[in-house]
């Protein structure tokens, strides 16, 4: 029984569903082939929430009703429109374990799923989704957003007061020594040793100068604060990932500044909210959910629209306070203090922290939270570029991907069932890492030649393919694969001759791949059955017999998506 059949039979136990005209709408599904699930839904047969249930209970999963008006589609769009459409999932959030949300059609797609997390380098977590919600969710999700009015771009901004970018100094000059000494701080431990013995001198000499010795105290904080920054400079070369970085960042402005909570925020998108990237302190897991509006009504807000540092110590007399974040995650902010992150002259968000201990938020907080925004700025900027790479790297997968799929429509589906195939082959025989990733791309990419060739002259598209692959630096380690998918063990293929061990692992398992899959579309009046064993007959000659144990281990478990 097909996940359809189990689903209509669930429906039809619970007496949830309009029986009376379901043989009409089974009958629309025999003839276009469209998932009968979503055609239950569309004919309103049964309530959306019933079927959802069914659907849950049939895959063992947890349902996931999706709400258009809660999807966040910044996150959303990581997927792009033509990889969701593909594998009939979207991304609609992240869960407070810190794992992308994947509502899909279907839950068990380990490939799919595989496939998302390749692409967003994050773990994800899958829930059962209707497919008539997830499709009414992509035209929410791949919407273009008008901006004409939006004070980001349309208000101008405040003449903030210029300010040099505090340099952590590799010499301190010691007022009271001399004009002209220094001090080399060739260590963090020495400068603070000879900071030490400088000022306990300055003040025996100077102990009836009460004057004197408050400024060698205020001098002895400001050097030690600036030590602190010393050692987060430190932290942009160290091998710590981008979001250990933050963290850093922040523990150094909750001790620089005293503060009870500190946070980072991030422009969406859209440019018409700011979401908490990082957080530290009390409540800062229930804090990462909450969006706030770009606009004055917002101190974080208005600090990216003017580009300008504020320190607020009063916040519930201040009308830019977003009193919603304190009541959705009760809790008070009494005062803050909040700087822009620059990159360039481009606002990319805030960092702030809140709630002083002891004291009132001033100058030389902004001044200490700017130099560590300075260094948030490169992480997050590093990290974006980073982002951005991966992301180009995968756009340009979905865009070949999406040539050779309009090559031929009534095969669109053979490059993502070869890829199916010869992914669940790597894994079979233990093939890791790079090793396995190359294979995975040369699965969708390995007719890409086709695009170059007629029928006369199709035997050259391996070749072609493997060319137009070695142009692209990020595709090189995939050409040698395309061009022998078409070499026989026995050394009778194309278009080299080779044979054996002599033809690359990846290859050889490609081949397997893509003759079963070909072959199978063309199996004419042979069962199933018949075709798997005439081709098991192949092994030795065509294929590699090394490979044969591993094919028959996962044959069984191959199985197309909805063609919806």
């Amino acid at each position: 029984m097909d996940a359809d059949e189990s689903i209509i039979k669930l429906l039809i136990d619970s007496q949830k569903i309009d029986t009376k005209n379901l043989s009409g709408v089974q009958k629309i599904h025999e003839a276009n082939k469209a998932p009968l699930e979503k055609l239950v839904v569309n004919f309103k047969l049964a309530r959306r929430e019933d079927v959802l249930e069914a659907k849950a209970s049939h895959y063992g999963g947890e349902p996931y009703l999706v709400q258009n008006d809660k999807i966040d589609k910044e996150t959303a769009r990581t997927i792009p429109h033509a990889m969701a459409t593909r594998y009939n999932l979207i991304c609609p959030g992240v869960g407070e374990d810190g794992r992308m949300i994947i509502a899909m059609y279907d839950p068990t797609d380990a490939f799919a799923l595989e496939q998302v997390q390749m692409r967003t380098g994050k773990e994800v977590k899958p829930y059962v989704a209707l497919l008539a919600d997830i499709e009414s969710a992509w035209d929410i999700i791949y919407a273009e957003e008008i901006k004409k009015t939006h004070p980001f771009f349309t208000k101008k901004k405040a003449d903030a007061p210029k300010k040099e970018v505090k340099v952590i100094p590799s010499k301190l000059s010691i007022p009271g020594l001399s004009k002209t000494s220094t001090v080399v701080a060739e260590n963090d431990e020495m400068a603070q040793e000879v900071i030490r013995q400088a000022t306990d001198s300055i003040k025996l000499k100077a102990k009836d100068d009460e004057q004197f010795t408050a400024m060698v105290d205020t001098l002895r904080n400001e050097l030690k604060v600036l030590a602190v920054l010393s050692r987060s400079e430190s932290i942009l070369n160290s091998s710590l990932s981008e979001q250990e970085v933050v963290r850093k960042i922040l523990e150094t402005g909750l001790q620089i500044c005293d503060g009870e909570g500190a946070s980072i925020l991030m422009l969406e998108e859209d440019k018409f909210h700011l979401y908490f990237r990082e957080a530290l302190g009390a409540k800062s897991s229930e804090i990462k959910s909450i969006r706030i509006p770009l606009n004055d009504q917002s101190i974080a807000g208005w600090v990216v629209i003017n580009r300008a540092p504020v320190a607020v110590n009063d916040a519930s007399q201040d009308p830019r306070h977003y009193k919603e974040v304190d009541k959705a995650i009760d809790f008070e902010t009494h005062n803050l203090a909040c700087v822009p992150i620059m990159w360039g002259e481009e606002a990319i968000g805030v960092l702030e922290v809140v709630n002083k201990r002891k004291g009132q938020f001033n100058e030389k907080d902004l001044e200490y939270l700017g130099i560590l925004a300075n260094q948030a700025a490169v992480a997050l900027h590093n990290s974006m570029l980073i982002e951005q790479f991966q992301n180009f790297y995968m756009e340009v997968v979905e865009i070949l991907i999406d040539c050779l799929e309009s090559l031929d429509p009534v095969n669109k589906y053979h490059a993502i069932e070869v890829a199916r195939l010869t992914s669940a082959l790597a894994k079979e025989v233990r093939l890791t890492g790079d090793d396995y990733e190359n294979l995975c791309y040369a699965g969708f990419l390995h007719d890409l030649g086709m695009i170059k060739v007629s029928q006369e002259n199709w035997k050259d598209h391996p070749v072609l393919g493997a060319m137009m692959l070695s142009h692209i630096k990020f595709f090189q380690q995939i050409a040698p694969l395309v061009r022998h998918h078409h070499e026989r063990f026995d050394g009778t293929g194309f278009p080299d001759g080779l044979s054996g061990e002599s033809i690359p692992v990846g290859a050889r398992i490609l081949a397997v791949a893509e003759g079963y899959i070909e072959g199978r579309s063309r199996k004419g009046e042979l069962t199933d059955e018949e075709f798997t064993r005439e081709f098991l007959g192949r092994f030795g000659t065509a294929y590699d017999p090394g490979l044969k144990l591993a094919f028959i281990a996962v044959i069984e478990n191959l199985r197309p998506g909805p063609q919806a």
